[in-house]
């Protein structure tokens, strides 16, 4: 509750100075406080989904059963980014305990998901990126640090830098810390969704060798 409070203060501190964010942050409010709402009443218990907490891990989930028709939608574009040595770029945020996890977001109405992906990538990581082809697709149901109950549509991108400066600290909000990380020399508890991410990865390379081997 401490790790949640602490995150909405952060919130309420960025939507005093930026309106839109405002108006998510309001809209997003809503949303956490709809899923109490009658559809407990009138969706049978069978027809649950479990909702994992995201500082949890995926061999020990801690969560929620939720009726589905009380979850949010979150539609979020995710960015692979290799440097020269092969290392993976990630941010985390230890002060809500989550791991190292890949630079993307939420995708806004506005927005295509590469323009998505391309903001919430420089936001995070202080790097302007090129979209390339997509890696994989998939659905997650989650809660996010503000409480709300998601079913996320996730879409990953092979991405390439092409300008801007690699912010080492983050952003500050839901980043403090941003680097190339070498899955082999961090524990497995360091990374969200560890096994899930070693995969993704893995199929991101050979992708990015193959394209590579096209060109060439």
């Amino acid at each position: 509750m401490l790790k949640i409070l602490r995150f909405y203060l952060k919130v309420l501190k960025r939507s005093a100075r930026d309106k839109n964010f405002r108006a998510h942050a309001l809209t997003e409010l809503w949303i956490v406080l709809r899923q109490y709402l009658p559809a407990r009443l009138v969706t049978p218990r069978r027809n649950y989904v479990f909702c994992r907490y995201l500082s949890s891990t995926v061999d020990n989930p801690k969560g929620r059963w939720l009726p589905p028709v009380g979850l949010g939608y979150r539609l979020a574009a995710y960015g692979i980014l290799f440097n020269e040595q092969g290392r993976v770029l990630m941010g985390s945020d230890p002060a809500m305990e989550f791991g190292w996890n890949l630079p993307g977001g939420g995708v806004n109405k506005d927005e295509t998901l590469e323009q998505g992906l391309v903001r919430e990538f420089e936001e995070e990581t202080g790097l302007q990126v090129k979209v390339g082809p997509v890696v994989s697709n998939e659905d997650s149901f989650c809660i996010m640090p503000t409480g709300r109950a998601i079913h996320g549509v996730l879409h990953y991108y092979l991405v390439e830098a092409v300008g801007g400066e690699l912010l080492a600290a983050g952003n500050g909000f839901d980043t403090s810390r941003v680097a190339y990380i070498d899955l082999d020399s961090v524990a497995e508890s360091g990374v969200v969704d560890y096994k899930a991410a070693r995969i993704l990865i893995e199929k991101a390379r050979r992708l990015q060798k193959s394209l590579s081997l096209i060109e060439t």
